[in-house]
């Protein structure tokens, strides 16, 4: 019995490695003759970093803010001419769960100081995972972090975050440093929510980040005329596109500002640790996450995995901390034999 282990992490609690390793243990013990092989996954979120650093990468550190401006150590990868860096290691909402949540001052000014560190350092190529998020700031704080000039009515620079959002009536990117301009980027997203509207960025993730119910209009018209005035002509159009909404409007600002390619962060990674090849050489695979629900089977690893198996015609079980999904809403979905 040849078994795959591909799981994502049980957020808070294992990494994906973590439950790799247990697993194999626990099989392990129950049957020696079990062939047993594991690759930790990840979707653009927590555990991007350390698929990177786990395929060949080498850590860089650099001085930065989480996400309410404090300053931190933040940790990104290299491998040559190309960087990875992971937004929730940076400045996601892991890193100020410390103090109570401020959705119109948290931003990703830390996201940008990182990857303007990175191509300033030599990287033509930047791959950002965007899962994790503390904030709904459009990408403002990112792209005041790689140099662009963003102000008032007044002509004052506004703030990172929603906030500045707010206030910002003037975008200026005539200061970027030529390496940002010259290089290739790539945002690995986990969702494919617009940018604005009840299915976008305020909406859905707001709450969840912070946000008051009866701020949640606010913010999104914030978000729209934050668009018009990334892109007069093709900002509304832009952000009405699949995953704009990711990490609270940063997919959505570097597709307008720096023509940046957005794509599944599940299918980047798994496309990384060849995993295709190996769903198709095992009996069954395991995989798996710390909550298993909807969001799970759209756009997450697990399900990638899931798919991957019905395609291949081999059983799946899944392991979770929890799951809203009975075996049978699973099975029915995915038509296969998914076991929660």
């Amino acid at each position: 019995m040849r078994i795959l282990l591909a799981p994502d992490k049980f957020k808070g609690t294992l990494t994906a490695q973590q439950v790799v390793d247990v697993v194999t243990e626990e099989l392990m013990q129950a049957d020696p003759s079990m062939e047993v092989s594991g690759v930790a996954l990840a979707d653009g979120g927590d555990g991007t970093l350390a698929f990177a650093l786990d395929h060949g990468y080498q850590v860089r550190t650099v001085a930065a803010v989480d996400a309410l401006g404090r300053p931190n150590e933040s940790a990104y990868a290299v491998a040559g001419s190309s960087a990875i860096i992971e937004l929730a290691a940076v400045c996601g909402l892991a890193t100020v769960l410390d103090h109570p949540l401020r959705p119109w001052q948290a931003s990703t000014l830390g996201l940008g100081m990182v990857a303007r560190h990175a191509v300033q350092a030599g990287a033509t190529e930047v791959t950002i995972g965007l899962g994790g998020s503390a904030s709904i700031d459009g990408g403002l704080g990112f792209v005041l972090g790689l140099g662009v000039r963003v102000s008032d009515r007044l002509g004052w620079r506004v703030p990172a975050g929603l906030l500045g959002v707010r206030r910002a009536v003037r975008v200026d990117p005539r200061r970027l440093p030529e390496a940002v301009r010259r290089a290739r980027w790539r945002f690995l997203v986990d969702v494919d929510n617009p940018l604005l509207g009840p299915l976008g960025a305020a909406a859905v993730f707001g709450p969840q980040k912070g946000l008051l119910q009866d701020e949640v209009a606010v913010a999104d018209a914030s978000l729209a005329a934050w668009a018009d005035l990334l892109d007069p002509a093709a900002g509304r159009r832009v952000a009405a596109e699949p995953g704009m909404g990711a990490a609270g409007g940063v997919a959505f600002a570097a597709r307008t500002l720096f023509g940046a390619h957005i794509r599944s962060g599940a299918d980047w990674v798994a496309e990384q640790a060849g995993l295709q090849e190996r769903v198709a050489a095992c009996d069954l695979v395991v995989t798996g996450e710390g909550r298993f629900d909807r969001q799970s089977l759209m756009g997450k690893a697990p399900g990638l995995v899931i798919d991957l198996a019905r395609r291949r015609g081999k059983p799946v079980y899944v392991l979770a901390g929890s799951s809203e999904l009975s075996p049978e809403q699973a099975a029915a979905r995915q038509r296969l034999d998914c076991r929660a």
